[in-house]
């Protein structure tokens, strides 16, 4: 009887251990578990939004300015989702890396049905993918300006906007054209977010421009340093 209890109390103890173990394994697990791109993106715009927001000529601009944010630098195999999700647009950027000039793909693409446009999208669809990080980084941009009493040009507006005009077909927004796509949108200010993330380590870059003057109020940068799962 003694031997069963002592064999009883042991059997006990070691189920004890090995769930204690096992809890602290997943706790342990938890908190190390690598993080997820998109929270890497998170935690290195929130960097770079504090960075922007503590610039002088940032912190004069009255509550409630006008800003339009654009995503910048995309690459050559990525687009934005405005583009990616427009068959006219997908379509011209298509006839574009054919060789065709902007004037000659619009006036073939005014002659085309619906069906042959979205076929043509589809060719290029095949060939890119939509820049997620780039659209994770806008989205926290936004909520940081909005926390800052910063009154946002509405996201769709913008999305449209892009995708009619002709520089948005390589995928790419520069600083001139920011400008003036924040004129047509009747912002005051422009931020525009460049991404660079590869393997889980990069940076995220933000620049305020004037729409006025066109000149640089400020920049914030954002580290990202750790792997993404």
């Amino acid at each position: 009887m003694k031997k069963f209890c002592y064999c009883f109390f042991v059997l006990m103890s070691v189920l004890m251990v090995s769930c204690v173990t096992s809890s602290n394994g997943e706790s342990s697990g938890e908190s190390s578990r690598t993080k997820s791109r998109r929270e890497l993106i998170s935690g290195a715009v929130n960097d770079a939004a504090a960075d922007l927001l503590d610039k002088d000529e940032v912190k004069a601009l009255k509550d409630g300015t006008i800003v339009a944010v654009f995503e910048t630098s995309q690459g050559e195999k990525t687009v934005s989702a405005s583009l990616y999700n427009n068959d006219k647009s997908m379509a011209l950027a298509y006839l574009n890396g054919q060789g065709y000039s902007e004037e000659r793909a619009r006036t073939y693409v005014e002659r085309l049905n619906p069906a042959q446009i979205k076929d043509i999208a589809a060719r290029h669809r095949s060939k890119v993918k939509i820049n997620i990080d780039s659209e994770y980084a806008v989205e926290d941009v936004e909520y940081n300006l909005q926390n800052a009493s910063f009154k946002l040009v509405d996201r769709h507006q913008i999305e449209t906007l892009l995708a009619e005009q002709e520089f948005q077909m390589s995928g790419y927004v520069s600083d001139d054209s920011a400008v003036s796509l924040g004129k047509a949108l009747g912002a005051n200010v422009v931020v525009t977010v460049s991404v660079d993330i590869a393997e889980g380590y990069g940076r995220i870059m933000l620049k305020a421009l004037s729409v006025k003057t066109a000149e640089i109020l400020g920049m914030g940068r954002g580290e990202i340093l750790g792997k993404s799962k």
